[in-house]
Formats: C-alpha cells, structure tokens, sequence
C-alpha cells in the first residue's frame, strides 16, 4: 500500500467515509484470479481516470476478506469477480457484505446474465458488470455510482437510527415526567399520551390511542368540557388554560388540576393537533392554605436562627439562644443544660427577667427528671420529646412519676429546687444529635481527630464529644439512667423555659416551634465544634496537598513553597543554597516498552533512592514533573553538593533497574545537574534553578548516566568534576 494512499484515511478509521470528494483517491480492492482481466482491469482505469484509483489486488476470497479487516489500508470499493475459485457465485458478495458492510461492492463476471446480477444487488452489490462489454467508461462510473450509493445509504440508515433514538428519548421523558401529558387530532382522538396521565383514568398510554376522551374519563361532564375549550384552540389558534378543576381519582378522592391546552401547528400555519398539559394542584392548595399560618412563624424563627448563628463560641450560641428564647416566650427564665457527661451535668446558660430566684447551679438537680421528662415523650412520638407541665399540680404529678420509676433520694432535692424557683409552668425542649453529629462522626472517621493541646482548644468544644467516646453511644448511656437508649443516646441537652408569675399553657404551635429552633440550635453547636475541629484538619488536608500521590515525596507545588522559604533564609544568614534536578534517563522508551506501570513503580524507586540520600532533616527531595526531580540542599556548598549526587549515582546504580532500551546502559541511570548560590538580593531563586538546568542539560549533551556542577559563575564549571556511577561497586550494597 503506497503512503500516498495511505493519507486518505478518515480520522475516526471509518471505512465508509474514506471518499469526501470526487478528486480523492481511492482504494479498489479487486477479486480477480484471472491475471490478464487484473491486467486489463488497471489499464482500464488508468485509462480512463489516471491515477484517481488505487488498485489493491486479492486473487482469491479468503485474502480478500483478510484485506477488508486491516484497519491501516481502509479500502473504498470491492470489484468481486464471481467466478473465484474459493467462492460459489452469491455467496462471495454475502461474505464481503457481511465482512465489511459498509464497502460498496461491484460485481464483475464473465456471463452476460442478468439474474446473477439482480441475485448480486439483492444480496448487497451496488452494480453488476459484465467482463465481455465492459468499457473503461463504465467501470470508472460504475465504481463512483456505487460509492456515492453506499454514501448516502449510510446517511439514511444513521439518519433512521437517530430519529428512532430520539422518539424513544422523548417518549421516555414524557413517561418519567409527574405532569399529564397528551396530544389529540383535530377530532378528539389521542395521538400520544403519557403514563401519569392514563394512571389517572386507570388504564395505559396503548388503550387510550385511537379513543375520544369519553372513552376513558369517568366524568362525561368533564370530558364534553375538555372538548369544547379544545375546538375553541383549534378555531381560535391560542392556548387555553383551566387554572382549577376537580377531578376524581380511582380511590374516590378528589384531586385538584391545573390544565393548558395548546395547538400545535404544521409548516401551513394550521392547526393539526392539540397539546395538553395538567398538573396537580392539589398538595399546593393544601399548602397555600396552610403557608399564611407558618408565614410569621418562620419568619420569628429566622430571626432567631440568625441571632443565634452570628457566633461560632459555643458560650455566645448558648446565651444568645437562652436570651431570644426567653423573650420570645415571654418567659421568666430559660436555662440550658448539657447532659452528655455520665458524672455531671453541665449548666450552659441561663437568662432570667425578674427574680423569682436562684441557685447556684440553676437547679441543677432537675437535670435528671427533665432528661427522664424528655426521653420518655420522645418514645412516645410527643413532638420529638417536647413535654410541657400547665400548672404546678402537673409538675409534682410528673416529678412523682419519675420517683416511681426509681427517681431515689434525689426526689427529695428536685422538688425543693422547684420550690426555690417558683416555678408554676414549665416547658422541656431536647436538643438531639441528629444526621448532623453522625456525618461529623464519620468525618473524624475518614480524616481523623487533629489533637490540639492549646488552653483555648476546648472552651468551644461539645462538652464530652470528642474527650469520651462512650458519650455517643447510645446503649451505654441508656443503660445509665435504666431507660431505652434510642433517644437517651441522642440527648444532647435540654432547653428548659419556667414561668413564675403564674400558670400559662403552651400550645402545640409553640412547643413545634421550639422543637424547630432546637433542631436550629444544634447545628449552631456543631457548627462551632466543627469550626475548630475543621481548622485543625484543613492545617493536615493542605500538608497532604503538598505530596506527591504517585511517588509518596513533595510535589513540584511544595517544590516552590520549599525553595522560595530556603531563598529567603539563606538571604538573611548568608548561606550558600545547593539544588540538584534530575531527570530519568530515556525513560520514554521505558514506559512504552515496559508499560506505565512498571514505569510508575521505576518512579517510585527513583524517588525513594533520592529521599534516602537527602540524610539531613533539612535536605527534601521533590518529584519535580514527569520524570524529573529535583533535591534542595539548604546551607550547602557546591562541593557538598557533589558527594551528594555521588551518593545517588551510586545507589541507583546499586539498584540494578533493568532498562533494555537505554542508550546508556543496561539499567535505569539518572542525568543530574547541580549548582550551588550563596542567595543575594539582585538574584532570585529562579536563577539557581536555571543554572541547575544548565548543568543538567550539560550532563545531558556530555552522554547522561553523569552529574555535572556548575556554581554562580561560569568560571566555576571547570573545576568541577564529571561525575560517574562507581560501576565496580556491589549492586546489592546500601550507601
């Protein structure tokens, strides 16, 4: 096959695409074992078309089909003599047909029989020609008419293909679309409709084809309404809407819909069809219904929620929450309470208007009968363990409940404290560990939990959260107080409203109200929590952004961080800076010959090689892109910085990495380039890495598996050594 050929072929390999214009090239591949037809066959085209035909000849079927499968020598058109020895006739234009479907075939023979020739174009021939008339002419037009055929019978079959597709998607969204959707003729009969909509009606999108709506809609009032507005947007050549209409669903109840009719009109400007559209309204009439209702309330709870997220110290949530809540409730005192440690019980907050009295701890004693109060609601299903006491009667029946269920000595104090504090009402809101607390869970599980010892680490922190694990587990802690432990593991806390001047009730909108701030509240906490924690984390997730994650060693990114710093530290001391770079010599033939894992795995040694020699805690080796690295040397001289490369000649040497197609040797070897600045003001450090990159390119030029050193001045260079691997050194042996 000739190159010139060979350029013809099509970017994506298609074969039946090779010919884009009448002046291309094209590659004829002819089945003929008659060497004089093959002979006359050339001289034929040649004649008649010069060069425009590209001649590829098989002599028999088997090589033929062979030819057809090479991907490199796309091949135009098939000229098949139907009279080969390896074929019977039909069956050769079936075997290319099949083979390569998208090569158009001309068939030659020496019969002059017209039902061969119309058997061949039914089995997959574009043309038939007979060898006893055939003229230069009408081979040369015979091949071109059946590349264009084949050309635009391609077009066609994708064209069919993507139509079909694309009916099949549209059917798809209007089936997985909630809206219901049909089209109808001019007459009322469906066209189209989807699966919401003949749920509704109680049959399927096939039943309802070819039937009025009568057919299929229970209410005939309906349907003759639904036919009257749909002649008006057929006469009137405008949509139509219906804002609401009832309509009964197969289970007797009644669902409100909002319908538009619309027409759809052909390339006339006529009317052919109807659109129609209905959505369900009715959960959104249920809701307008109810959202005057919540309006003011969540705009309140907004309010509060912003007033309470302005902080992220825990103490300022805490008060401000305890502060809005008071006034909002027109309360006389709201405490909170932390209740996750097993030993305590933590007072967070507290906010009081008039002095209806105090305890030191804010009657911390209640603690235990509220947390009771409140895990007893909670399994109960009451508004997520909500519970409100009206008067002072309902407080000593609640607190005598408790003593019954093992409430002990402690009874006593409680109803002392609740004496002390006048307290005539009371509300208990949990504040529950909900999705927000396992997500950070398993957080720490994926990251890790950053220990900071500092004294201000822990003022902000969830009391027991992260100190005692045992804190969230849910079976331990409800095993402590003998109840279940679903909702006692969840406990946080509690928020607790007292009123004093007299008995009030609290509505359930109130209590839901504060259940829905107390849900608020919590992730105000956590937020708080987490901003610490998360501080720490992000101080550990941007050290690992600094590593490379193939070879385990800094990236070119901490590469620059790491020179700039050095730079800047040897300006201030006077200290010379050293940089060696690196580069895997032909390490392209390496991975194709290899592969690109073990061309990974090569990298990875390589890598490591260098960290190991870099000894000092201030020496870091850098992958510094591809296969080029890169060893910063701080506080070191030129000559420091060539027993260093030594070093690394030598041990990679001593590694013995097999490199077949290395030019240099039989192993993988390295080209290093050093150079060494003491830092000053009118230099930077790009200009170290540039004279390292000179010495590396020297190395380079001068035959690689070498380290060449080059100071801050040219002069330099020649008193500096070529460095070799010591070649007569252990393979095995460590440095």
């Amino acid at each position: 096959m000739t190159s010139a050929f060979q350029s013809q072929r099509s970017q994506d390999g298609s074969q039946a695409h090779v010919l884009e214009n009448k002046g291309a090239m094209v590659a004829v591949l002819l089945v003929e074992d008659n060497p004089a037809d093959v002979m006359a066959i050339r001289q034929a085209l040649k004649q008649e078309v010069s060069d425009r035909f590209q001649i590829i000849n098989s002599d028999n079927l088997s090589l033929a089909i062979q030819q057809l499968q090479v991907e490199e020598s796309p091949i135009g058109v098939v000229l098949l003599d139907l009279e080969l020895s390896d074929s019977n006739d039909i069956e050769a234009v079936q075997e290319i047909s099949r083979c390569a479907p998208q090569v158009p075939i001309v068939v030659l023979t020496g019969r002059d029989d017209d039902e061969v020739g119309r058997q061949a174009l039914r089995h997959g021939a574009q043309d038939y020609l007979c060898k006893t008339t055939l003229k230069p002419e009408s081979l040369a037009k015979s091949l071109n008419h059946a590349i264009e055929r084949q050309q635009i019978l391609e077009s066609l079959r994708h064209s069919q293909t993507h139509l079909e597709e694309q009916q099949t998607f549209l059917r798809s969204i209007m089936n997985a679309s909630p809206t219901l959707m049909a089209v109808k003729d001019l007459a009322g009969f469906y066209l189209v409709a989807n699966d919401s909509l003949a749920a509704l009606y109680g049959t399927t999108p096939e039943q309802m084809i070819g039937h009025r709506e009568h057919c299929v809609n229970p209410s005939q009032a309906q349907a003759r309404l639904h036919e009257q507005e749909e002649l008006k947007v057929v006469q009137e050549k405008q949509e139509r809407q219906i804002d609401q209409e009832p309509c009964q669903d197969l289970n007797g109840g009644v669902r409100w819909l909002q319908s538009i009719r619309r027409p759809l009109l052909g390339h006339s400007g006529e009317v052919e069809c109807v659109l129609v559209v209905m959505t369900d309204v009715t959960v959104r009439q249920q809701a307008e219904r109810n959202l005057w209702e919540q309006a003011e309330r969540s705009r309140l709870l907004g309010q509060l929620t912003h007033q309470i997220r302005e902080s992220l110290k825990l103490p300022d949530i805490l008060h401000t929450a305890a502060s809005q809540v008071r006034r909002f409730l027109q309360v006389d005192r709201v405490i909170i309470y932390s209740l996750l440690r097993r030993q305590s019980v933590d007072l967070k907050a507290m906010d009081y208007g008039k002095d209806y009295g105090t305890l030191e701890d804010g009657g911390g004693a209640l603690a235990t009968v509220y947390k009771f109060w409140a895990t007893q609601n909670a399994m109960q299903e009451q508004l997520h363990g909500v519970v409100g006491f009206e008067s002072r009667e309902q407080i000593i029946e609640g607190v005598s409940h408790w003593i019954k269920t093992g409430g002990g000595l402690a009874s006593q104090v409680v109803l002392a404290q609740i004496e002390a504090l006048k307290v005539r009402s009371l509300l208990v809101v949990p504040i529950l560990k909900g999705e927000y607390f396992l997500q950070e869970d398993h957080l720490k599980g994926l990251i890790g939990d950053p220990v900071d010892n500092s004294p201000d680490s822990s003022s902000d922190n969830f009391p027991g959260d992260f100190a005692e694990g045992h804190a969230l587990d849910p079976e331990e802690q409800g095993q402590e107080d003998g109840s279940q432990g679903s909702e006692c593991g969840r406990l946080w806390g509690v928020l607790v409203a007292h009123h004093c001047a007299d008995e009030r009730a609290w509505p359930l909108w109130e209590q839901d109200f504060l259940r829905n701030l107390s849900e608020q509240l919590v992730i105000a906490i956590q937020q708080a929590t987490l901003y610490d924690h998360l501080s720490k984390v992000n101080r550990k997730l941007e050290q690992l952004a600094t590593m490379d994650g193939l070879t385990g060693i800094p990236n070119r990114r901490f590469f620059d961080q790491t020179l700039h710093q050095e730079w800047c530290r040897g300006q201030r001391g006077g200290q010379p800076l050293a940089l060696i770079v690196a580069d895997i010599d032909f390490f392209k033939p390496y991975n194709d010959h290899y592969g690109h894992l073990a061309g990974d795995d090569c990298l990875q040694q390589v890598a490591q090689a260098l960290a190991k020699v870099a000894r000092r805690s201030t020496d870091l080796a850098f992958r510094y892109g591809g296969e080029e690295f890169a060893i910063i040397l701080p506080d070191t001289t030129l000559t420091g910085a060539i027993a260093v490369a030594q070093q690394v000649l030598d041990h990679l040497w001593s590694l013995a990495l097999e490199h077949a197609h290395s030019k240099v040797a039989k192993q993988v070897t390295l080209s290093l380039g050093l150079a060494s600045f003491v830092p000053s003001l009118n230099q930077d450090p790009d200009d170290l890495i540039q004279r390292a990159d000179q010495a590396l390119f020297m190395a380079k030029e001068a035959g690689r598996n070498r380290a060449i050193a080059l100071g801050a001045h040219s002069d330099e260079q020649l008193s500096v050594p070529v460095l070799h691997p010591q070649t007569n050194t252990n393979p095995s042996a460590e440095i």
